[in-house]
């Protein structure tokens, strides 16, 4: 009898698991029919997140490093064009010690003043106090002339200026710039010292000498002008040598 029952409670058994099951799988298929349309939310939310996002770092990077690449480059080349200029410039003046271009060179000025011509200044005589020397003052009592005053030196030749030498009477001035530019036609003078960068200043009887150092410049220069801003004495300043250093073009050594 055992034997019996045994036997059917193994052949009913499969259909027992089988409903014992069902419940279980119920509820799983309910819950994929839930998640299947928010799962298929969120991978379309995440496509376009992806769409939207900004290019990779390493993108951004490489950008960047060929940007600052290419600007230190064009720096690079600049620079070099520049020393080029100023090799090939260079190239086209005598080298070794400066020499004195303005000796005996013509020299105009914006007034006549009350003693020696302007072109006084370029020719190294200082023995004569009224007559080698020039001032923009009024009459002999050494009134000034108003306002600012000039002289201009024509080397003659475009040269390569480097230095300057004023030798002032005591009516000197401390408030001038020299300046220059490399022909007649040009408008514009360019600021080769001021009365600011005076390299040396030596005073003696009726001489007080500055020494200037100019800018320095590749740029070749014909004219040279000393313009006198204001005086510094109560008269009318008096320069007697106005000096231009530097190299001279090749075609003087021929």
């Amino acid at each position: 009898m055992i034997q019996g029952q045994l036997v059917d409670v193994v052949e009913k058994m499969p259909a027992a698991l089988h409903n014992l099951r069902q419940p279980f799988t119920d509820v799983t298929t309910i819950q994929e029919a839930a998640i299947a349309p928010l799962a298929h939310t969120i991978a379309k939310e995440a496509t376009i997140v992806a769409t939207q996002a900004p290019p990779p770092t390493t993108t951004t990077t490489i950008t960047t490093t060929k940007t600052a690449s290419a600007a230190t480059e064009a720096t690079t080349a600049t620079t070099t064009t520049k020393k080029t200029t100023k090799l090939t410039a260079m190239t086209k003046f005598q080298q070794g010690e400066a020499i004195l271009l303005s000796a005996n060179r013509p020299v105009k000025a914006d007034v006549r003043g009350n003693l020696g011509e302007p072109s006084v200044v370029t020719n190294e005589q200082v023995a004569d106090w009224l007559k080698d020397r020039w001032q923009s003052a009024k009459n002999m009592n050494g009134e000034p002339i108003p306002g600012e005053h000039w002289l201009e030196i024509d080397l003659e030749r475009e040269c390569l200026v480097t230095s300057a030498f004023i030798d002032w009477e005591d009516a000197y001035s401390e408030n001038y710039v020299l300046e220059g530019k490399k022909s007649k036609e040009e408008t514009t003078w360019t600021l080769l010292a001021n009365s600011q960068e005076l390299k040396s200043t030596k005073r003696s009887a009726k001489h007080i000498e500055h020494k200037l150092a100019l800018k320095t410049t590749s740029s070749p220069t014909r004219h040279v002008r000393l313009r006198i801003i204001s005086t510094s004495t109560r008269w009318g300043s008096s320069v007697w040598r106005l000096q231009i250093w530097g190299h001279a073009p090749l075609e003087d050594a021929k």
